[in-house]
């Protein structure tokens, strides 16, 4: 993903985890946020209603889940935790 963004000359910054992600989301307004659903230490949907509880900005930043894991119970999820939208993984 980092490097499809790049060659489109978008600036990625990543986290490893979605505790980071969401940690990251407290240091700065980003433009978009891309979430991974399956990740160690806590999962996307969790990080992104920890990103949704935020105040200000920080805590209205875009969403977006990207995950092979779009069954409409799973986006409805996603949706239920604050995400915007869905990208189906694989991502060309």
């Amino acid at each position: 993903m980092r490097a499809l963004l790049a060659a489109q000359g978008v600036d990625c910054v990543t986290a490893d985890d979605g505790v980071d992600g969401a940690a990251a989301a407290q240091e700065q307004v980003w433009d978009v946020i891309l979430m991974d659903i399956q990740m160690p230490v806590m999962d996307g949907v969790k990080a992104a209603r920890a990103i949704r509880a935020l105040p200000g900005p920080e805590g209205r930043v875009p969403i977006l889940a990207v995950t092979a894991n779009t069954l409409p119970e799973q986006k409805a999820e996603y949706a239920a935790a604050g995400m915007n939208d869905c990208l189906p993984k694989p991502i060309d």
